[in-house]
């Protein structure tokens, strides 16, 4: 807290006094900008994807693979731990624009990039991370897929509540929770921050607080990218002798990771 008020957020990774500027690769889903066919259902992309912040919005328009049809040919067989396997259809669900140097980009400006970790980063259960959101609509309670699935109601809950749960209309809001799980090949982790439609493609960073399991030369770098939910069945025994069992579904999101990214997508586009 300001002496006058609440202090302004401050970005994820250190600000430079300096009007320096960066290397920047923009980074999004694939999902975002193919044409997709799949299991006999066709979805065309909206729009080009956008880069943007408040002063300005940069149209994006040579991200790899664009426009490409997605089928089940191309479907990722995603294992964790402990729990079911599912298939993502869009594969390894991660693609990257060329390379932005131009100093005039708001992109370039170190403090609205991230910098992602390297291919030593080791993902881990327990880790305290943050997403971050630009929101520039107002939800549905009638509609949303997010309070639909939940059974909300908009007289359910008091403004303050909406705000906590879903950040401030038209602003970017940054969304906290940990990572709940790592897939065998380190390409993916769940995680269980708050998400809904239209968060494909938000850059999963690490947070600076309670990072037990992070040293401190990571804090504030990107580790993935959110791609979407999946609504896994889970079996729970209801007697003591386990005989009998009853399933309920359960909705998980997951992201890519980003560690050793270059060498995944290099590997998946010659695929």
């Amino acid at each position: 807290m300001h002496k006058h008020g609440p202090a302004a957020p401050a970005p994820a990774i250190k600000q430079s006094s300096s009007a320096a500027r960066v290397s920047a690769v923009p980074i999004t889903t694939l999902h975002n900008v193919v044409k997709d066919r799949f299991q006999g259902v066709h979805y065309e992309v909206s729009g080009t994807p956008l880069l943007g912040n408040i002063a300005e919005v940069t149209k994006v328009i040579d991200f790899r693979r664009q426009n490409e049809a997605i089928s089940s040919v191309t479907a990722k067989a995603i294992s964790f731990l402990g729990a079911e396997s599912f298939s993502w259809k869009h594969g390894f669900d991660m693609t990257r624009g060329n390379l932005m140097r131009k100093m005039t980009t708001p992109q370039t400006d170190p403090s609205l990039s991230f910098e992602a970790v390297d291919s030593s980063f080791e993902c881990k259960v327990g880790q305290k991370i943050g997403m971050a959101v630009c929101r520039n609509y107002e939800f549905d309670f009638t509609n949303d897929d997010t309070c639909t699935n939940n059974h909300w109601k908009k007289e359910d809950l008091p403004k303050e509540d909406i705000l906590r749960i879903f950040g401030t209309d038209n602003a970017v809001n940054i969304y906290t929770g940990e990572t709940t799980a790592v897939s065998q090949d380190n390409d993916v982790f769940r995680h269980s921050v708050n998400s809904f439609r239209g968060c494909s493609g938000a850059i999963v960073f690490l947070l600076d607080k309670n990072q037990d399991l992070v040293e401190p030369q990571h804090y504030g770098k990107a580790i993935g990218v959110h791609v979407g939910a999946i609504e896994e069945t889970k079996f729970t025994a209801t007697s003591a002798t386990a005989s009998e069992s009853q399933s309920s579904e359960e909705k998980f999101n997951f992201a890519f990771a980003l560690a050793g990214f270059e060498d995944k997508v290099e590997s998946e586009e010659e695929e």
